[in-house]
């Protein structure tokens, strides 16, 4: 909890000012599709998560004024360092890969453009969204 969301809290909290004063700004917090699918044994992570998407949408009332567009990116199940230990398991590897429509795990370059995007000039529209980026996998 402390880290997922008094972090994004306090350094929220930290860019604001000057971003309201530039007229300007551009946050993306990193949620996670466990605020929409729930994984046993992941409660504390999941509800830290959960909260971001509150803490997003709040942020976006609150700042949307001031040309500050603030969203959530959501990713699925990336090969990241935190998953590597189960993913040497293949039995769990497999039951996560079946739930997946695209049949692969996300790669943290798959969220690339999408960052940059939300964080560009063209982005001055969308505020308050919860973007999933998950293979598929909530769809179901």
């Amino acid at each position: 909890m402390g880290i997922n969301l008094k972090g994004a809290f306090y350094t929220a909290r930290a860019v604001m000012e000057d971003m309201k004063d530039r007229n300007w700004g551009r946050i993306v917090f990193l949620g996670s599709m466990v605020s929409f699918v729930s994984i046993p044994g992941r409660a504390a992570y999941a509800s830290s998560k959960t909260a971001i998407l509150g803490l997003t949408r709040t942020l976006a009332l609150e700042t949307a004024s001031n040309d500050i567009c603030v969203n959530a990116i959501c990713p699925g199940v990336f090969q990241t360092h935190m998953n590597s230990i189960w993913m040497k398991d293949t039995v769990k590897r497999q039951a996560f890969l079946e739930k997946i429509p695209k049949e692969r795990f996300g790669d943290p370059e798959d969220l690339d453009a999408l960052i940059v995007y939300l964080c560009s000039p063209g982005c001055a529209y969308m505020t308050g969204a919860d973007l999933v980026i998950d293979g598929g996998w909530i769809i179901q």
